[in-house]
């Protein structure tokens, strides 16, 4: 009979460790804190740090009801060393916002170059009539739709400076 991740862990924690590390769920998140049911049926924690040390650094916020492996920082405190599933991720101190969705970047590029190249190819291939009359105003076709943060960042993980 296959075993599920949940008692493996425990296993792993009890044996490896002697108790230093648990494994619990998240029940909710709070600012840079969380509150974790023990698995192995020992209670609740609240004030559990989602980072060893706030600061600058890396910042993993737990998704609500995902599995962790909270280490022990004394008695009465512990941290999220580890996350089944995250909400989000934070470099640093996030200042430079969130990272490029590369393909919607490329895609937009791409829009643009063609857009241009389309203009060079008209404008190198058009010719005024010689009857005397002036010339017909160029038209290169619709305008672009200007790129915003939005279309190719991904602000569930940020970086920025120490």
């Amino acid at each position: 009979m296959p075993r599920d991740i949940k008692s493996l862990l425990i296993e792993i924690l009890r044996d490896e460790f002697d108790n230093d590390a648990i494994v619990g769920e998240v029940l909710e998140v709070n600012g840079n804190k969380a509150k974790i049911k023990n698995l192995a049926g020992e209670g609740t924690y609240s004030n559990i740090r989602i980072q060893a040390n706030p600061g600058n650094g890396i910042l993993l916020v737990p998704t609500v009801g995902s599995y962790v492996i909270v280490g022990k920082l004394g008695k009465v405190t512990g941290y999220i060393a580890l996350a089944s599933d995250l909400d989000s991720i934070q470099f640093l101190d996030g200042s430079y916002g969130g990272l490029i969705k590369i393909q919607e970047l490329v895609d937009k590029l791409n829009t643009v170059e063609d857009k241009v190249n389309d203009l060079i190819t008209y404008i190198n291939t058009h010719v005024h009539p010689s009857t005397g009359t002036p010339p017909s105003p160029l038209y290169a076709g619709g305008s672009l739709t200007n790129t915003t943060v939005n279309d190719i960042e991904n602000d569930l993980i940020t970086h920025g400076t120490v």
